[in-house]
C-alpha cells in the first residue's frame, strides 16, 4: 500500500528548525529562519496536525526572542545535542505515518560532496553540524521503525567548504544506521544546489524559498499530504516569474528533489525563464592563457574568499551559472569557472565586469582585466549580467 494512502494529520509528526543566532557570532546571524519555522508549524496546525506532534527547535536573534514565548507549539534549543537527540533518539520512539522536517539556517557542502547543516552552537573553531546525507540514510533505515513517508524541506545555503582556508576541518559523526526499509518514501527538497546560496530576505525577515513554499502549501488542496512533486513544479514556475520580474540576484535557480521512489531530479532554469542550454561553442583559450586568467582571478581577494566568490559566480547570466561545475578548492573552482565562461560568447568579459562591481578597480582587478581584454576581438561582449 502507498504510504501516503494511510497518512492522516493525527498520525503526522513534525520537527521545525529555525536557527538565526549562532555561537560563531554576528557574521553568522540570520534574521528570518525562526519566524519561518513558526509559520510552518502554524500551517501544520491549520491542517489539523495535533500541537503535541510538533516540536520547534529554535535559536532566534535577541530581537526575535518573543517567538519563544508566543510559539503555538513546544520549543527546544537548536544546539547540536538537542537536534541530534530529536532526530536520532526521540523520533525513532514515535509512532506515526508521516514525518515533516523543516530546516532554516546555514549549510554547506563538504569536500566529499556531503551536505552539512550547522547547529546553533557552531563556531569557526568548532563547526558543529549534522550530515544531512547521514541523517537521511538513518531515517530510511530500520533504525527508524515508523514514518513510512517523510518530507524534508531544507532552506539552507549549499556553499562549498574550502578546507585550505578553514581553521578547522568539519567534525563528522557516523550514525548507527541499520539496513534500508524497502518502499520507504523519503521526499527531499533543497533551496539550493551545491555551490549556491539560499537567499534570506532580511528586510522581510524570511527565507525566500521558505516564503514561497509556505504560500504554496497554504493554497494547496485539502488532500494530505500535499503532492510535493506538483509543488516543486509550481515553485519552478514561480521562481522563473520572480527572475523575470528583476529579482535575479535574490532568486534561487535550483531545487534538488528526491521523489517517493528514490529518484533524484534537478530543477534548474536561467534568468530569462528558459531551461539551461549547453555551451554554444567549444573552448577557445590556449592552456597558457587560461592559466594567466585563473592566476589573475585568484589574486583578487574578493574572489579568493569563498562567500564573496559565491556572490560573484551567482551574478553570471543563468545559462553560464548553471553550466559551471563547482569545487571546494578555490583554484579548481576558478579553472572550472574560466573554462566554462570561455565556451559562452562574452562570458569572460561579463565575469570581469562582475568582479569589478564587487571588488572595484583595484590593482588585482586591473590585472585581471588585462588578462581578459587581450582575448581575440571576435569574442562579443554578450548580454549583461542579471544585476
Amino acid at each position: 500500500m502507498n504510504a501516503s494512502a494511510t497518512a492522516s494529520p493525527s498520525r503526522t509528526v513534525a520537527l521545525v528548525v529555525g536557527i538565526e543566532k549562532y555561537a560563531a557570532g554576528e557574521p553568522w546571524n540570520l534574521d528570518g529562519p525562526a519566524s519561518d519555522a513558526i509559520r510552518f508549524a502554524e500551517w501544520l496546525l491549520s491542517r489539523s496536525v495535533p500541537p503535541k506532534n510538533i516540536l520547534a527547535l529554535l535559536s532566534p536573534l535577541d530581537k526575535n526572542r518573543g517567538i519563544l514565548h508566543e510559539s503555538p507549539v513546544a520549543v527546544a534549543p537548536a544546539d547540536y545535542g538537542s537536534l541530534r537527540s530529536q532526530l536520532v533518539r526521540r523520533l525513532p520512539e514515535q509512532n506515526g505515518d508521516l514525518l515533516w522536517i523543516f530546516w532554516g539556517g546555514h549549510g554547506l557542502v563538504d569536500p566529499q560532496g556531503r551536505r552539512r547543516l550547522f547547529t546553533a552552537d557552531a563556531t569557526g573553531e568548532d563547526p558543529l553540524n549534522l550530515d544531512v546525507d547521514e541523517v537521511l540514510a538513518f531515517h530510511r533505515s530500520r533504525s527508524m521503525p515508523s514514518f513510512a513517508h517523510q518530507i524534508w524541506l531544507i532552506d539552507a545555503c549549499q556553499t562549498l567548504f574550502d578546507s585550505a582556508r578553514s581553521r578547522r576541518g568539519l567534525p563528522h559523526e557516523r550514525l548507527p544506521t541499520d539496513s534500508p526499509v524497502p518502499g520507504r518514501q523519503q521526499e527531499v527538497v533543497f533551496a539550493a544546489k551545491p555551490g549556491d546560496i539560499a537567499v534570506n530576505v532580511s528586510d522581510g525577515a524570511f527565507g525566500l524559498f521558505s516564503h514561497e513554499v509556505l504560500q504554496d502549501l497554504q493554497q494547496a488542496e485539502d488532500n494530505w499530504p500535499p503532492d510535493l512533486a506538483e509543488m516543486v513544479s509550481r515553485q519552478r514556475e514561480r521562481f522563473l516569474h520572480l527572475r523575470r520580474s528583476g529579482l535575479t540576484r535574490q532568486t534561487p535557480t535550483y531545487f534538488w528533489y528526491r521523489d517517493r521512489d528514490g529518484n533524484e531530479a534537478q530543477v534548474l532554469a536561467d534568468s530569462r525563464g528558459s531551461t539551461v542550454q549547453p555551451p554554444s561553442r567549444p573552448a577557445t583559450l590556449k592552456m597558457e592563457r587560461q592559466r594567466q586568467i585563473v592566476d589573475a582571478l585568484l589574486a583578487v581577494p574578493e574572489f579568493a574568499n569563498p562567500n564573496s566568490r559565491e556572490t560573484i559566480t551567482s551574478l553570471l547570466r543563468g545559462e553560464v551559472y548553471g553550466a559551471v561545475r563547482r569545487h571546494p578548492s578555490a583554484r579548481v573552482d576558478a579553472v572550472s569557472l574560466v573554462s566554462t565562461c570561455d565556451r559562452f560568447p562574452g562570458a569572460l568579459r561579463e565575469l570581469l565586469e562582475i568582479v569589478r562591481l564587487c571588488a572595484g578597480d583595484t590593482p588585482e582587478v586591473l590585472a585581471l582585466g588585462s588578462a581578459i581584454q587581450e582575448l581575440p576581438p571576435s569574442q562579443p561582449r554578450g548580454g549583461q549580467p542579471g544585476l
